[in-house]
């Protein structure tokens, strides 16, 4: 009977305890919800929202969401999360944002499972002032295989009410790279955006002050694939506007520079770009990946990086190609060797540690493993066995010292 009630009495406190996120104290939610990024607080709120059974999830979803949404970059959560994200999602996000009054910067970071309808909630906003269809983030190229769904047709109606808003605030368009092929749709909107640019305030140099000319094509539209759909005269982090004379030429001093990786204007006060030391090409730092482990140089762009440098698939050291074929790397016992078996990449003393540990499989590994490594190993070994040697007579003698004392301390009692 006793067993009966105490069952009881736990069935009834397990009903009453807590089992969706919907039933727990407001309090509770918002704490939980600030130590989440911005996009992750937005779309906790919409899954809050979405819950039918929950007649207060929508006063829950407002007081979690907040109201501090001038940027929002879907490039602050998991990668693999975000390219699982649908057009759902991202018009939840929107609309429970208040996106078209209250958010100025929108990147879509890595939302490669989107058409582009999910950006419905923006349209008519006179508010935007730069939205990011590019899916990638600063330091990576824009072009993607394959290429992504967003599409043209569903979102240029959106980008056109954008533009034809009054008193419209879109100062920095970055769209997809297959969008830049031949396009008559994007080049009709570019037209578009162009004439609203040169319509609006006078635009004047952040460096001279000097007025930009009116007719100015603040975004390329010649019909390349390269440059066509590209930002002009305009970082896109600061979203400031450089004239031509101060823009200048290719030259390193010049303050605004682009960036041939990842297809974006920097100002000198936002990024730094540099040469690639291989190809000699414009790279900002956030495309700059490789540090060489034996000498300075880190100006290598991606692009440069496959082709110009070696890196061990065991240990990750990397050397560019000059170090890699420098004898004293090589007398080091640093030098990479390729293995024509199994196709990867290791320092001669990781080779060997592998060899050590049981983890090479490869016969063409054993086989490729340097004599001089080897000679050295062998050297290593003999040291080691000596001062084992050394170590063994050195206990036999505290031995025998100890069993002469044992045999005094006998001696003794024995009298």
């Amino acid at each position: 009977m006793a067993d009966e009630q105490d069952h009881s009495k736990r069935r009834k406190i397990e009903q009453d305890v807590a089992i969706c996120p919907t039933d727990l104290p407001i309090g509770i939610l918002e704490h939980a919800a600030s130590f989440l990024s911005a996009p992750s607080r937005a779309l906790f709120a919409v899954a809050l929202a979405n819950d039918k059974n929950n007649p207060q999830s929508e006063g829950q979803s407002s007081s979690i969401v907040g109201t501090d949404w001038d940027t929002l970059d879907f490039g602050e959560i998991e990668k693999d999360l975000t390219a699982r994200l649908s057009d759902d999602d991202i018009s939840g996000v929107l609309h429970h944002i208040d996106a078209s009054n209250k958010l100025k910067r929108l990147r879509l970071t890595n939302c490669t499972n989107i058409t582009g309808v999910g950006l419905e909630p923006l349209r008519g906003s006179a508010n935007i002032e730069q939205i990011d269809l590019s899916l990638t983030a600063n330091g990576e190229s824009p072009i993607l295989d394959p290429d992504p769904p967003i599409s043209c047709e569903l979102v240029v109606p959106i980008l056109d009410s954008i533009i034809a808003a009054e008193g419209c605030a879109l100062k920095h368009l970055q769209f997809p790279y297959h969008w830049r092929s031949p396009n008559s749709e994007l080049s009709a909107l570019i037209v578009r955006y162009n004439a609203m640019v040169n319509n609006g305030d006078t635009i004047r140099c952040v460096h001279c002050n000097q007025h930009l000319p009116d007719g100015h094509e603040w975004i390329v539209n010649d019909g390349s694939q390269f440059l066509d759909g590209l930002h002009n005269n305009t970082c896109c982090e600061c979203m400031e506007n450089y004239c031509d004379d101060c823009v200048g030429d290719y030259r390193e001093e010049r303050l605004l520079q682009f960036c041939k990786t990842c297809h974006r204007d920097y100002c000198r006060g936002c990024v730094t770009v540099v040469r690639c030391d291989i190809c000699g090409d414009l790279v900002c730092e956030c495309c700059l990946k490789f540090e060489c482990k034996d000498c300075d140089a880190k100006n290598i762009c991606s692009t440069c990086v496959t082709d110009n440098t070696y890196e061990c698939s065991y240990c990750g050291a990397s050397y560019c190609y000059d170090c890699h074929d420098d004898d004293e790397v090589r007398l080091r016992g640093d030098e990479l060797r390729l293995c024509d078996g199994c196709g990867y990449t290791y320092c001669n003393y990781c080779q060997l540690r592998m060899y050590q540990e049981g983890n090479i499989g490869c016969f063409g590994c054993i086989k490729s493993l340097p004599n001089e490594v080897l000679a050295e190993h062998l050297l290593k070994m003999h040291e080691e066995v000596e001062e084992l040697k050394n170590e063994v007579t050195e206990l036999k003698d505290v031995n025998k010292e100890l069993q002469d004392e044992i045999k005094e301390l006998k001696d003794k009692q024995g009298n």
